[in-house]
């Protein structure tokens, strides 16, 4: 029997099956797709402490130097501006923005590397706890775990199939188009992440255009939320021509007069539906977990999710191993790490 079995290898299934692992903890992750670097998303930024957090557990000291180092935040909009600076830890890391892809091949590579079983195109069907352990199926067979842990993300598989009470996710209200230009503008300030608005008092609902200028290697990333009736079809996802775009974000973003310079220079977007749910009122039924975007994803503007995904995995892991070492049943501290997680995430999101 699998001590832990863990359903989903993106940013918090990994980081939990590599801090699982440096315990010697046995950890099987159960991943659907077939290319672990295609899952969905751009691009993200991270915080430090995380950053940080990672590399105490394994993770390569070189993530601290990947992307680009984003050192403020900038607001802007009808005739005004605002700033702030971001956070350094101690240890001297600063949040960063990277591509999605990299960070979890950063991950997997620590998780392979503790010795993580990660096994890929394997479709889950169904979870079910009984007792002290709990019974994953998937590709064909039953596997059995002494606990189950859904990292799945916002449409999560094992809380569907679990009576799991809470929110289903939702639509947002809002297009996120995602693009990156290979060459960074000299004109710009490197390092600042910009939110661009046409009335700067407004919400989170709003079109926004977002850009942060890297160094030449880099280049600039650059983002647009714009406020929409309904979702987009799966068709209009995912990679598309900027020439599918380009007309509306004329419209729609000519507030910025940065706007017409980074359209003619894009040749590709990646486009999403902003999708979220608030937090489950229970993680946990029985001998399975969800944890990450699967039991409190953020909408994309708030730019948090890689982040929270990280604290709950490290959080989760930590007592697990306390309770499994002392030969006593996790779900009372489980419950209290998921008690405890939700009491920080709504003062960080507040």
């Amino acid at each position: 029997m699998n001590q832990i079995v863990i359903v989903g290898a993106g940013i918090a299934g990994l980081t939990l099956a590599t801090a699982l692992r440096r315990k010697n903890i046995e950890v099987l992750v159960l991943e659907r797709r077939i290319d672990l670097s295609s899952q969905g998303g751009a691009y993200l930024t991270i915080s430090g402490q995380a950053i940080d957090q990672l590399i105490s557990i394994g993770v390569s000291e070189e993530l601290r130097h990947v992307g680009v180092a984003v050192k403020k935040i900038v607001r802007s909009g009808s005739g005004k501006t605002s700033g702030a600076p971001l956070p350094v830890t101690g240890s001297g890391t600063e949040f960063r923005h990277l591509w999605r892809a990299d960070l979890i091949d950063y991950l997997v590579q620590s998780a392979t590397d503790a010795g993580a079983k990660i096994e890929t195109g394997a479709d889950v069907v169904s979870v079910v706890s009984n007792g002290d352990r709990a019974t994953v199926s998937a590709g064909g067979r039953d596997i059995h775990a002494q606990f189950v842990f859904g990292c799945d993300g916002v449409g999560s598989t094992v809380r569907s199939i679990n009576p799991l009470t809470g929110p289903d996710s939702t639509y947002q209200g809002q297009t996120v188009i995602y693009a990156h230009i290979p060459s960074a503008d000299p004109g710009e300030e490197t390092g600042v992440l910009s939110f661009l608005k046409e009335n700067f008092d407004g919400g989170l609902g709003d079109d926004t255009l977002g850009y942060l200028n890297g160094d030449d290697s880099q280049g600039l990333f650059w983002f647009a939320r714009l406020a929409a009736e309904g979702p987009l079809s799966k068709s209009e996802c995912g990679r598309q021509s900027i020439e599918n775009w380009s007309d509306v974000l004329t419209q729609r973003l000519g507030f910025a007069e940065l706007t017409p310079s980074l359209l003619e220079r894009t040749t590709e977007v990646f486009v999403a539906n902003a999708t979220a749910h608030d937090n489950m009122p229970s993680w946990r039924t029985g001998r399975t977990m969800v944890i990450g975007d699967a039991a409190h994803a953020a909408s994309p503007a708030s730019g948090s999710g890689a982040t929270e995904a990280i604290g709950d995995a490290l959080a989760v892991a930590a007592a697990l191993v306390d309770d499994l070492e002392h030969g006593h049943s996790p779900e009372g501290s489980l419950d209290e790490v998921a008690r405890a997680r939700t009491v920080a995430l709504a003062s960080r999101r507040r």
